[in-house]
């Protein structure tokens, strides 16, 4: 999963899938990529609620993030 394009369901390009936080209750997924023009990291919950789409041939990961993400 490394290295995928993680975009939210709206289209707006978070970044690539840089780490795997392994947590007791589920993976974390650290996003790093440029959102309004600055450097940002994004930590996605690996939860079937969240991660709505992996795409391993096309490399990309789509994610709807909970309010405030």
């Amino acid at each position: 999963l490394m290295g995928l394009t993680v975009y939210d369901t709206a289209g707006l390009l978070l970044g690539r899938l840089d780490e795997v936080i392994p947590t007791p209750a589920n993976d974390v997924y650290v996003v790093k990529g440029e959102i309004d023009g600055r450097l940002r990291e994004t930590l996605i919950p690996a939860i079937g609620t969240v991660v709505c789409d992996i795409d391993l041939e096309r490399r990309t990961m789509i994610v709807d993030p909970p309010e405030g993400l």
